[in-house]
């Protein structure tokens, strides 16, 4: 269980649109049902908390993982990370517009393991079971769009390993590949920059918000084309998989090169290469 996602979530999907319509009703009566509702909800989240750390404290013993890393390189036109990062001034010229990640420890550009995973996952397709319950809360356009783009996810999933591994995987191999890694079971570490080098420069954007108007650039701090970056992940080396720990890192990487990371990748930012390395082997 992701305990993050639990404590500012998960304890709130409890309250269903009824309560949060009687919060919100300036009804005193309401207010204090949907109150002492929660406050029974809070007891027991407190107590599956406590309960989730001793699981997951019994679960996590360093000699059990196995680090694995690897080196890429930022290709042109760049890379940005946390553009939804609130930076901006108002009426401030020439001021970049982006947000941007840094590590708090050493105020250096870092991709967050996170971003990483979830990059990762995304690539997996979903099962049937759970494309339909997804689908019930979209509209029958929306739905179309999902379920034609979760069957071309399948497919893709399932010819990016048979290429990687030159061996044929069903969709239930790949769902249990999916739900094993994402278990709680591999570690995704931030990605640091090992340059030490001028890594960043500026980059314009022109969105054309209407032809009756003058488009106005908008300037972006970016890291460069060029710039290495140590991936690393402590992969769980009994998982119960098809894929050795050095394939799970080649699938990582294939994914990242293959998807790329970060934002605007649709416009080629955050697409990396291959960087040969001594004992860079993945």
């Amino acid at each position: 269980m992701n305990l993050g996602y639990f404590y500012f979530k998960g304890m709130y999907k409890s309250l269903d649109s009824e309560d949060f319509l009687d919060l919100i009703s300036g009804d005193d009566r309401k207010i204090n049902r949907v109150n002492e509702k929660f406050k029974n909800i809070a007891k027991n989240f407190l107590n599956e908390l406590n309960k989730e750390i001793k699981i997951e404290n019994k679960k996590v013993s360093l000699s059990q993982y196995e680090l694995v890393e690897f080196i890429l390189s930022t290709k042109e036109p760049g890379f940005l990370i946390g553009t939804g990062y609130h930076h901006e001034i108002p009426r401030l010229k020439e001021q970049f517009i982006n947000g941007f990640e840094f590590d708090y420890t050493t105020g250096l550009p870092k991709i967050p393991g996170s971003s990483i995973k979830g990059a990762i996952r995304d690539v997996f397709p979903l099962s049937d079971e759970e494309i339909d319950e997804k689908l019930k809360k979209l509209s029958k356009d929306e739905k179309f769009v999902v379920k034609e783009l979760n069957e071309g996810s399948k497919e893709e999933t399932i010819s990016l390993l048979k290429n990687l591994f030159n061996k044929q995987y069903s969709l239930d191999d790949v769902l249990a590949l999916r739900d094993k890694i994402f278990n709680n079971s591999d570690i995704f570490l931030d990605a640091e920059i090992i340059d030490n080098k001028n890594v960043f420069k500026e980059e314009f954007f022109t969105p054309h918000k209407s032809k009756f108007e003058n488009p106005v650039p908008l300037k972006f701090l970016t890291i460069k084309g060029g710039v290495k970056f140590r991936f690393r992940f402590l992969l769980l080396k009994n998982l119960d998989v098809f894929l050795s720990v050095n394939e799970r890192a080649q699938l990582y990487k294939q994914i990242i090169l293959l998807n790329g990371l970060g934002a605007k990748t649709n416009l080629n930012f955050g697409r990396f290469e291959d960087v040969k390395t001594e004992g860079n082997s993945n």
